[in-house]
């Protein structure tokens, strides 16, 4: 993942963006209520850990807050690296954000398999046999053609006078 650091809302201070990926498939299952029943604690924490990029802007009393302006820019895709410019030289700085893991020669992904399934595996078996059945997995799909988090594309995000970004 990536970060970048600018004064997104032009108020003097320095603002922090985090890279991260959102995941679908964590949506439609927060959306509809599933949950495992034996894995509750994990599942509370999937949305934390698919929640997509976050924008802090710098405290005039220290620190950094998250605030609304995060959410025009919070999921851009599977992120990995990032670069914050002006590009429309507004005075603004804007966000490059280059998104995607692998795609292969399918576009069948491996993403709401592992979120559906694979997760939970480390859960029924030791470490050592979730590790072998985790890096058997990863082979046959990758071996199989199937892309993870693949054939997305990278994003330009046009700052909004620090009140949204627009892409």
């Amino acid at each position: 993942m990536a970060h970048a650091l600018a004064d997104f809302n032009a108020d003097g201070r320095l603002d922090l963006l985090m890279i991260g990926m959102p995941s679908a498939t964590v949506d439609r299952l927060e959306h509809l209520g599933l949950r495992r029943p034996y894995s509750a604690e994990d599942s509370l924490r999937r949305p934390a850990m698919t929640f997509g990029n976050r924008l802090y802007l710098g405290r005039a009393s220290g620190g950094f807050e998250q605030t609304a302006l995060n959410d025009s820019i919070a999921r851009s895709g599977w992120s990995w690296g990032c670069s914050a410019f002006d590009f429309d030289n507004d005075g603004f700085p804007d966000v490059y954000i280059a998104n995607g893991l692998e795609s292969r020669q399918s576009v069948r992904d491996y993403e709401s398999e592992f979120w559906l399934h694979d997760i939970f595996v480390d859960e029924t078996i030791d470490d050592v046999a979730a590790t072998s059945y985790l890096m058997g997995k990863f082979s046959r799909t990758r071996g199989s053609g199937w892309s993870y988090g693949g054939y997305e594309k990278n994003r330009l995000y046009l700052n909004q006078r620090g009140e949204s970004f627009v892409e």
